[in-house]
């Protein structure tokens, strides 16, 4: 890599950077928190912290209900919305709801809404909610479309990037069969319900003559089928296996995606050496999109020092930057 290229910033995604966040906190590592709350904090937009992040932090004197919640939580989601050009709400469609700790009743939150305004807060009940609604803001389904960053889908995300961390995906070449490699991760499953065999978007990645990571090239014909619960096989047509055999000799990574999202990313390992095994990074999008129930489609990302980027890829095998190209330049020198 240039040395111009290494000064260039990494987007990640808002909220990735927000779990990693929380879970530096978890650890008492207050020096990463604090890098990663600087960087959040400078994504917010002025609308966003005027409407939002002010006010969450305040004693709201002048609220009948005041709002409380933890700040780091109120600071992912700022940024989150800070990222992406929110729609135009009128009512009485409902809006993302982002409630108070204290919510037992549908008063108590700050409603999401689009323009330069960013959020308004609520803090009396109205006329319009639809009889029959959950009263208590974080037991309710996100199926109702309106809840954000509820305590329940926040316990559930960090519970299941806890559990990525204990057991981190790995890729392995097989001792025999009739699979390309395979993928070892539990929490796959999870992230493909419901299908034993997924149709695979791959692609190549590689570095040009001036070092800039680079989609090499495009594959079809590749699928993922389940072996059992935590193993899953790789497959692949003969004409695949001899360039895909070709791309690990010339050191080439492949990013993966399915069903419509990014999954992962690994450098291709040598398929020589039966056995081996490597290191599979994941995009933790399909966890932490339920956190905003994916009112606002994909936003853009969050810039982040290259330093700082590698420090996180080295810490988490999910933390995935907007592009995997960004993540085969990030990997070099990390333990495969």
């Amino acid at each position: 890599m240039s040395e111009s290229a290494s000064m260039v910033p990494v987007a990640f995604p808002a909220l990735t950077l927000w779990a990693v966040a929380r879970l530096a906190r978890e650890r008492g590592d207050s020096a990463f928190q604090d890098a990663l709350v600087g960087v959040l904090d400078a994504a917010v937009a002025p609308s966003v912290r005027r409407t939002l992040i002010e006010p969450a932090s305040s004693d709201m004197p002048a609220a009948v209900l005041p709002f409380v919640g933890d700040s780091l939580d109120t600071l992912g989601l700022g940024a989150w919305i800070s990222t992406q050009t929110l729609p135009e709400m009128k009512e009485p469609t409902v809006t993302p709801r982002f409630y108070s700790a204290l919510s037992f009743v549908e008063a108590g939150y700050f409603e999401l809404v689009g323009g330069t305004v960013g959020a308004r807060y609520i803090d009396s009940v109205r006329a319009q909610i639809k009889p029959g609604r959950a009263p208590s803001g974080h037991s309710m389904s996100t199926r109702d479309g309106d809840a954000v960053m509820t305590l329940q889908n926040i316990d559930v995300a960090l519970a299941t990037l806890r559990s990525i961390d204990r057991q981190p995906a790995q890729v392995v070449v097989p001792e025999s069969g009739d699979e390309l490699f395979q993928i070892r991760w539990p929490a796959l499953g999870e992230m493909l319900p419901d299908a034993s065999k997924v149709s695979i978007v791959a692609s190549l990645i590689r570095r040009d003559a001036a070092g800039k990571a680079v989609v090499a090239r495009r594959l079809s014909g590749l699928t993922l089928q389940s072996r059992s619960k935590r193993v899953w096989r790789v497959m692949a047509p003969a004409e695949r296996v001899i360039e895909l055999h070709a791309a690990a000799m010339a050191g080439q990574g492949l990013q993966i995606s399915a069903q419509g999202m990014p999954i992962g990313y690994l450098v291709l390992p040598d398929f020589t050496r039966p056995g081996l095994q490597g290191v599979v990074r994941f995009s933790p999008e399909a966890i932490l999109s339920p956190l905003v129930v994916d009112h606002f489609g994909t936003p853009d990302g969050v810039p982040v020092s290259r330093d700082l980027a590698s420090r996180l890829v080295e810490r988490h095998n999910w933390c995935a930057p907007d592009r995997f190209i960004d993540l085969h330049e990030l990997c070099q020198g990390l333990v495969a």
